[in-house]
């Protein structure tokens, strides 16, 4: 893979690479090779000239670069934009996810609603958990334990949200 990716960027500073189809592959195998932080660059800027077609995956794959390179701050507009064309609203939860690592609570809670507003989730549970945390780290905790009783009625999610309730009234009460 390395091989193929050098040889791949020898083409491109000669100026051989000029389409969607030859640049695409060529920021998917920087990624895959381990160096997600050019990926992104490299991604960002085909975009922006236009050589490479701004649509879901093309912003899929510049946020996920942006995110391996823990550059977490720069995958949310892709995210975003990755989102908004998705016909889920799986991608939203994964932008709540980066919220969440950047500890912005009021993004993360936004994020989840798109997700739900937007519906098709593949793990719903998981979604209402996330909201659950991201108000209690907000410092609202009965917002909090709504969603953690949503949570609850998913078998998957069950012990988790369980667990975050007993906390909540533990708090409450003290």
């Amino acid at each position: 893979y390395d091989e193929s990716l050098a040889i791949l960027e020898v083409a491109n500073m000669a100026g051989l690479l000029s389409s969607d189809s030859d640049l695409r592959p060529m920021t998917d195998l920087e990624a895959f090779v381990g160096i997600p932080y050019r990926a992104a660059t490299n991604l960002d800027k085909f975009i922006a000239k236009g050589v490479i077609k701004p649509d879901e995956k093309a912003y899929e794959r510049l946020a996920f670069s942006w995110i391996e390179a823990r550059e977490y701050k720069k995958a949310i507009a892709p995210l975003q934009k990755a989102g908004e064309m998705h016909d889920t609203g799986d991608t939203f939860v994964r932008l709540a996810e980066v919220q969440l690592q950047r500890q912005d609570w009021a993004g993360a809670t936004d994020a989840l609603q798109k997700a739900i507003s937007k519906g098709g989730l593949k793990d719903t549970g998981n979604t209402q958990l996330l909201m659950g945390i991201a108000f209690y780290s907000n410092k609202q905790p009965k917002e909090a334990r709504g969603w953690f009783e949503k949570a609850a009625t998913h078998e998957k999610q069950k012990k988790q949200a369980d667990a975050w309730i007993k906390h909540i009234d533990a708090d409450v009460s003290s």
